[in-house]
């Protein structure tokens, strides 16, 4: 089988694709959790990104709210991690939260669930044609799906050379080589969920 273009558009697989064809793409794969929890008996709290103490949070539903954390995590394989969120990690969360709301001490832990993020070494998006007719999409960080609808225009125009954006080029793995990383905006928290 051939094909005149191809997209890898493969998340925490994406660098390990690229290296087929003999592309070194700096990405890296880090495992992000998500916790939820029960509301208690007290007033809502609002989403918000509390950057001070490392999370994001917004509500579930009527019932519940979920946390993550906004600072990197330890890498991992894509192929070999934990998918379960562990009690220790919700309850970390979970602490940090009272700190920031003192109410949401009656909150019960609902669990949680861990994913996995492709990170580039800015953590802005890598997009670009990496080797003849091999195009990649890749290094959202876990913000692939915000993007998408955004991004998908323009980058199908980019495979099939109907024109591209000019600000496409900024998210070029070549800026990594120059030393042009991208400010992401946040700080040491890369991660706004």
């Amino acid at each position: 089988m051939s094909a005149e273009r191809v997209l890898i558009a493969a998340g925490p697989w994406t660098a390990t694709l690229a290296a087929m064809v003999g592309v070194d793409l700096p990405l890296t794969v880090e495992r992000h959790i998500v916790a939820t929890f029960a509301w208690g008996d007290d007033d809502r709290v609002p989403a918000h990104g509390d950057l001070p103490n490392g999370y994001y949070f917004r509500p579930e539903g009527d019932e519940l709210f979920l946390m993550g954390p906004l600072h990197p995590e330890p890498t991992v394989d894509p192929d070999a991690f934990d998918e379960r969120a562990g009690a220790d990690e919700t309850e970390r969360l979970g602490s940090a939260a009272i700190r920031r709301a003192p109410a949401l001490r009656h909150a019960t832990s609902r669990g949680g669930w861990a994913s996995l993020y492709d990170v580039s070494p800015d953590w802005q998006p890598v997009i670009g044609e990496i080797a003849p007719g091999v195009f990649v999409d890749a290094g959202t960080s876990g913000h692939g799906f915000k993007l998408a609808p955004a991004l998908g225009g323009h980058i199908a125009d980019l495979i099939i050379g109907a024109g591209t954006d000019a600000g496409l080029e900024q998210f070029h793995p070549r800026r990594f080589e120059r030393a042009g990383a991208l400010d992401a905006g946040f700080g040491e928290a890369r991660i706004l969920g």
